[in-house]
């Protein structure tokens, strides 16, 4: 059993006692009598470290234990959401990169009504970094749960509006801020709003009416262009993953057989068709591994200030 303490003025050895637990995430099992104190001894550093190296670490195992457990970290979910949200006070750039990461993480084993409602207390905190992050981290719960998206919930088009109409006047709000960072975001949660309403103008238009001006528009317009693709991206990502993993076994007798029907194939081929012919099967090639953090795969507007 692991227990995080804080009674060392030195933060070497704090270090050293986060590692034991770095360690036991990594371990090929874990008791799940240990997964409460593991992530209560993640959060005390997080929440009260004053080094930021080992806060940014901590934030990177609470990353890496999430996405271990899946659904089964559902439980700790709200109380770690509640710690990273209010810690995106710290203005340093590695410890607010890594509690991004994982945020998403955490976020990803929640459900929708959950995530959407723990985000939200973020969104009413009195720091301006706190609101803006929880508002990106808004977007990223809405387009997880899009139709299209990689966690698509079964709702019908009545329940998604009703889902996401009490949060377009804070929205609304935020889009008015007087900080760049938490217009941005507005914006970007907009975009994410219709999206998650299966990208339909038609739902979205009436919902926003005399809410946004037309340079507003324009943003989330360009968010909206920069979600789409990379939620597409990511569901392709994860449907090609689980394919993969359901795959049938191979047949390795066939296998040696087809190796030897390419290398007839290629007598009297010179070296440099081989290579033309390599480089086309690899293009060909869909090497996929799983995109644990949603914010990773957007290039530009969905991480604002990555």
């Amino acid at each position: 059993m692991i227990f995080f303490t804080q009674e060392s003025s030195k933060w070497q050895e704090r270090s050293d006692v986060l590692d034991v637990v770095g360690k036991h995430i990594l371990s090929a099992t874990i008791p799940s009598s240990s997964h409460s104190v593991i992530v209560r001894s993640l959060l005390q550093v997080i929440g009260s470290d004053k080094h930021t190296q080992l806060v940014t670490k901590a934030a990177n195992m609470l990353q890496q234990f999430a996405e271990r457990l899946g659904s089964s970290f559902g439980t700790y979910a709200e109380r770690c959401l509640s710690v990273c949200l209010a810690k995106f006070k710290d203005n340093n750039r590695n410890v607010v990169q890594a509690l991004r990461h994982a945020t998403r993480a955490v976020l990803e084993t929640m459900p929708l009504e959950l995530g959407t409602t723990q985000v939200l207390v973020g969104m009413s905190h009195s720091s301006a970094s706190v609101q803006a992050e929880a508002t990106e981290l808004l977007a990223h719960c809405l387009c997880l749960h899009s139709p299209h998206g990689p966690f698509p919930d079964r709702l019908s088009s009545a329940q998604r509006i009703r889902h996401v109409k009490p949060l377009l006047p804070v929205l609304h709000s935020l889009c008015q801020h007087r900080t760049s960072a938490c217009r941005e975001a507005g914006c970007l949660a907009f975009a994410s709003v219709q999206l998650f309403l299966d990208d339909n103008p038609q739902q979205f238009e009436p919902l926003i009416e005399g809410m946004l001006d037309e340079q507003r528009r324009i943003k989330v317009a360009v968010c909206l262009d920069t979600l789409r693709t990379a939620t597409y991206e990511r569901t392709k990502k994860s449907k090609n993953v689980d394919h993969t993993s359901a795959a049938p076994p191979v047949d390795r007798r066939k296998q040696k057989k087809d190796n030897k029907s390419k290398k007839a194939s290629t007598v009297g081929v010179d070296a440099s068709m081989l290579e033309r012919i390599a480089l086309r099967e690899l293009n060909g090639l869909v090497i996929d591994t799983p995109t644990l953090q949603f914010k990773s795969a957007i290039p530009t507007s969905f991480a604002l200030r990555s």
